[in-house]
């Protein structure tokens, strides 16, 4: 069970880390409104939502926080479709370096 209480919290866990200050047993996090699963993600979908929803490396996405993204990434599913749904939808407010800050955050925890 992960409580993911602060952004630093995903990028302890993209990058491998137990440390997060609670104890890790399942690919799951809760709050106490509700919880999301990450076991249908690949490792790679984990580290876009992690990305997406914010990190010490990138700002993340205004609106989606850790249950939206990984509604979102489940969604759309590979970085390409992710990166252009972001850029294109006109619900989500990309800068013009967006792409390039996105994917090098994600490299970070590769």
């Amino acid at each position: 069970l992960i409580r993911v209480q602060s952004q630093t919290g995903s990028d302890l866990t993209a990058s491998g880390s137990n440390d997060i200050g609670h104890s890790v047993l399942t690919p799951k996090v809760s709050s106490s409104q509700s919880s999301v699963r990450f076991d249908q993600l690949s490792h790679d979908q984990f580290i876009f939502v992690c990305v997406i929803s914010g990190t010490d490396f990138f700002n993340g996405i205004h609106g989606l926080g850790i249950k939206k993204a990984v509604e979102f990434v489940r969604r759309y599913s590979t970085l390409e479709r992710i990166l252009h749904v972001l850029r294109n939808s006109g619900n989500y407010k990309v800068t013009p370096d967006f792409e390039t800050k996105f994917r090098r955050a994600c490299l970070i925890f590769k």
